[in-house]
């Protein structure tokens, strides 16, 4: 992927949230699920044209979701977990057409305050 994509992906980045069906968002993103701060750490390789990296964004849910949508056009994301009320859960993460990713939790995750941390 050229790295222009990728940062121009990261700064439009939103997200939403969803019950049981886990269908990915048709256009727009709802606002049950709001990025607070982000943080990136980039491998970036002049003569390449991909990057790896992990990015942390703390979010601020505001209704229990057993998916969290991320805006994620032309990504990869590998691995991914929450970090919710002290504990952390693994992601199994689900693509949502070329638009979408989401991460997928084995319970939903809490309303309150939440780390979410994205590899590839």
């Amino acid at each position: 992927m050229p790295k222009p994509c990728f940062f121009a992906a990261l700064f439009c980045c939103a997200f939403s949230a969803s019950g049981a069906s886990g269908e990915p968002p048709k256009l727009r993103l709802g606002e049950d699920v709001l990025p607070v701060r982000y943080s990136v750490d980039l491998t970036l390789i002049p003569d390449e044209d991909t990057f790896s990296g992990v990015i942390e964004i703390d979010l601020d849910i505001r209704k229990p979701a057993d998916v969290i949508w991320l805006n994620a056009r032309s990504l990869t994301i590998d691995h991914a977990n929450l970090i919710a009320s002290g504990k952390t859960t693994v992601a199994k993460i689900q693509k949502g057409g070329e638009d979408f990713a989401g991460f997928v939790f084995s319970s939903a995750a809490p309303a309150g305050k939440s780390k979410l941390t994205a590899a590839n």
